[in-house]
């Protein structure tokens, strides 16, 4: 198993496998292993996350481009859910309406664009433009926290914790994204979090980290 994730209701698992071939397989299994594991999809998909309406959105390769598709379970409807191709695929909210995905950034830029795609239609929203950012949800879909300082070893890093409307609505964002360094005056409402790369808890007051700590030292070794 390479990625996977588990269905909203906890019952069901889409998962990713690689065969001896070197192609990648999607698969939809039961957690309770009531029934056998189906393979869904075509060759070649990555990354699966089970849609609103139990679809299965996936990335697949064409050529040499990536793209951003969906499938029913029984193998029926697929489609594309962009029409252009994509870098890669991030995460899905919660509630399932919205994709997290790397898109190409402008020519100038060494970053790819960090976009949501809203699985129900919509236009897609940019979260990061002039730098990298691995956004993370809140499990209830409240919050949306963006890393705005990398950690270093002075500093754990900061994050920009911005609060989600109703169905998970995204507030208004600046038209380039959240800016490197942003304070929270530019995203109304939201407030900063003394951490980057977080995982985010049941509520504010509650998330996980990685806490590097780097220990050197020095010999002097003679030399004949």
């Amino acid at each position: 198993m390479i990625a996977y994730d588990v269905s909203p209701d906890g019952n069901r698992v889409a998962y990713e496998t690689a065969a001896p071939d070197k192609t990648t397989h999607l698969w939809v299994a039961s957690v309770d292993r009531s029934s056998p594991a189906i393979k869904v999809g075509p060759v070649g998909g990555t990354r699966p996350h089970f849609g609103a309406r139990g679809q299965i959105i996936f990335q697949k390769t064409e050529g040499a481009s990536n793209f951003l598709e969906q499938i029913n379970q029984d193998g029926s409807s697929a489609s594309k859910v962009l029409p252009y191709p994509i870098l890669g695929v991030q995460s899905i909210s919660p509630a399932r309406h919205w994709m997290v995905v790397e898109v190409p950034n402008a020519p100038e830029s060494h970053n790819p664009a960090v976009m949501a795609i809203p699985l129900d239609g919509g236009i897609s929203r940019p979260i990061c433009l002039k730098s990298y950012c691995i956004p993370s949800w809140s499990p209830n879909g409240s919050f949306l926290f963006v890393d705005v300082e990398e950690p270093s070893r002075t500093s754990p890093g900061r994050s920009l914790e911005i609060p989600l409307g109703p169905l998970e609505t995204l507030p208004d964002l600046p038209p380039g994204g959240v800016e490197p360094l942003a304070e929270p005056g530019s995203v109304k409402g939201s407030q900063s979090v003394p951490r980057a790369f977080l995982v985010p808890g049941k509520d504010l007051e509650h998330y996980a980290y990685i806490n590097t700590n780097v220990h050197k030292n020095l010999y002097r070794v003679s030399l004949p």
